[in-house]
């Protein structure tokens, strides 16, 4: 078996760890992010006495000058993405005999970042955990294996990562048997490429002028423990808004997004209706 470089962060990447050390796989170095937590990715390196960093590879122009000199070793290794937040530079990643990301999502559709939580908002019925070849555009590279994931109504974007974080680490197994076996990625339709970006929590937002189903949606993709969706009272406090209902309700005279209590629930009319707001929380 051929050794590996890792990089990633999170349970994801954790279970993917356990996977490839379960397999028999060797992972020589790790690169992550600063995390303290006994749980986290740096973590398991030091207890596996891993030799490991948590630069950025654009940025340590030593460390990535130690992978250049070690440029015959790594051309018999992996490099695996998972869940990593730095982009790796072709410097490094053309040093291997293959490098690997993980994603999830369709691709070519939902390039980028979170795109989970972008399928959830979108109104989709299904997402994807996505095995591909990295190359320098981001999530471009040609796809080694892709399995389907079934969005739910009640899912929220908490529970759909669970949902495809039990698909990653044996997506990433299958795919380092194809590689071995010969078997060829097949190149990505870019024609069909859709990119998101970055989310911020300034970004979860209301928009009252749609619909309650996509209101909805976008609700239960922001549902703790991420960010939340928000909007504010008529005091001006800003409420973080875990679930919403449609009501049957009537109640004229109501401007679209000001919200309203009426006995002892919050309302808020939006383009389709009236929205009773079930869970919420108000910020200090």
């Amino acid at each position: 078996m051929r050794d590996i470089v890792f990089c990633g962060f999170g349970p994801l990447a954790i279970n993917c760890l356990n996977a490839l050390e379960e397999a028999g796989y060797k992972v020589r170095f790790i690169l992550t992010h600063e995390d303290d937590s006994p749980s986290g990715v740096k973590h398991y390196a030091i207890e596996h006495n891993i030799k490991y960093s948590t630069s950025d590879l654009r940025k340590d122009k030593e460390l990535l000058a130690s992978f250049i000199k070690d440029e015959q070793r790594c051309s018999d290794e992996y490099l695996v993405s998972v869940n990593y937040r730095n982009i790796i530079p072709a410097e490094a990643f053309s040093l291997f005999y293959r490098a690997l990301n993980l994603h999830g999502g369709p691709l070519p559709r939902y390039r980028g970042r979170t795109p989970h939580v972008w399928s959830i908002i979108n109104g989709e019925k299904y997402t994807a955990v996505t095995c591909h070849i990295i190359e320098s555009a981001v999530d471009a590279g040609d796809i080694i294996t892709q399995r389907r994931v079934v969005i739910s109504a009640d899912d929220t974007g908490q529970t759909l990562l669970m949902k495809m974080n039990a698909h990653y680490p044996e997506l990433l197994l299958m795919s380092l048997n194809l590689l071995e076996k010969g078997v060829k990625p097949r190149p990505q339709n870019h024609a069909l490429a859709t990119y998101y970006g970055k989310r911020t929590p300034d970004m979860g937002y209301i928009n009252f002028l749609q619909t309650f189903c996509c209101i909805r949606n976008f609700v239960r993709a922001l549902a703790p423990p991420y960010p939340g969706a928000y909007c504010f009272l008529p005091s001006g406090q800003k409420i973080i808004i875990h679930k919403i209902e449609k009501s049957a309700l009537e109640i004229e005279n109501q401007e679209i997004g000001r919200v309203f209590e009426h006995e002892g629930s919050l309302y808020v009319k939006c383009k389709t209706g009236l929205i009773h707001i079930v869970d919420y929380a108000v910020e200090n």
